[in-house]
Formats: structure tokens, C-alpha cells, sequence
């Protein structure tokens, strides 16, 4: 497995990596299997894209847990509904003014997928000022941005994976 760093001063200048830095800590420390995923964990393998949130994948049976943490970090905005997509546990919560998606087994019927995390699905870790973060696979963001034709990340990706 990969391990990647990065550099203190960026931490301290980006808000949104200071509370991925203090979501990282507190589900570490309680033992959470997450990951991060969408256009931050793309930035962070060196993918240049903007990201706009913090997008978190966790196992269903951490969901609860990981959901109580996030809620004692922030705010729990209230569930909206979504018809494109079906998840076991979703949920959006705001930190020190960062929008945060907590999601667990995201699923769709046309066409027909279900995204969601496994240990295995984790194969690289980013050192951001000595907390570890798990990033999700690559390859299965790839297939989901197929599925949902997000054209634009498709491409990064695939020139990313043929370096």
C-alpha cells in the first residue's frame, strides 16, 4: 500500500483539509472503517480538480457510529431526497463551515450499481500532519463516474491510471 504526504503549510491555509484532519483523528481513534473519496481524494493523489466538499465512504455497520461523531463535530443538515441514487446511510453535515457527505452502500437501478466500501477497496494512505487518512480505490471511483457519466473526472482518471 501507497503512502502519500503532504506539506504542513497547506493543512494550515485550507479549511477544508484542517476538518478532514480533525474527522480523520476522531475516526481513528474510534476505530471506523472510511475512506475518502470524490474530487478530494483525486486532489490528493495529485489529480488536479476542484473540490467543493468532503465526500466519505464508511461501512454500513460504522454508519451510526461515524454519524454521532460528525454530529458532535457539526451540524447534521436535514435529509433531503434524492431519486437518482438509493443509499443504506447518507448523510450531510457542516464543519467549521466545510460541507461534509457521510455516505454507506450508494446504490442505483438504471443502470444497475451499488458503491460501496470494503477494506480491500482501500489501497493508499495520505500523511496529513501525522494522521493517516484511507484513500477509497480509484478504479471504483472510476467505475462509479462511469455509471454516472461524470465525463470530466472520467478522463482525469483514466490519463492519471496510464502515468
Amino acid at each position: 500500500m501507497e503512502n502519500k504526504s503532504n506539506s504542513k503549510s497547506a493543512v494550515k491555509n485550507n479549511p477544508k483539509l484542517l476538518v478532514l484532519k480533525k474527522i480523520a483523528s476522531c475516526f481513528n481513534s474510534s476505530q471506523i472503517t472510511y475512506a475518502l473519496g470524490g474530487s478530494l481524494m483525486l486532489n490528493l493523489r495529485g489529480i488536479q480538480v476542484d473540490y467543493h466538499d468532503i465526500d466519505l465512504m464508511v461501512t454500513l455497520s460504522g454508519s451510526l457510529k461515524a454519524d454521532r461523531l460528525l454530529q458532535c463535530l457539526g451540524t447534521k443538515l436535514p435529509k433531503r431526497n434524492n431519486d437518482d441514487y438509493t443509499t443504506e446511510f447518507f448523510g450531510e453535515y457542516v464543519i467549521d463551515g466545510v460541507d461534509v457527505d457521510l455516505m454507506a452502500d450508494v446504490s442505483k437501478e438504471n443502470p444497475s450499481f451499488v458503491f460501496s466500501l470494503e477494506e480491500k477497496d482501500i489501497d493508499t494512505f495520505f500523511d496529513l500532519d501525522g494522521i493517516s487518512i484511507p484513500l477509497h480505490s480509484i478504479k471504483k471511483w472510476l467505475e462509479l463516474y462511469k455509471d454516472i457519466e461524470r465525463n470530466d473526472k472520467i478522463s482525469l482518471i483514466e490519463k492519471y491510471c496510464q502515468k
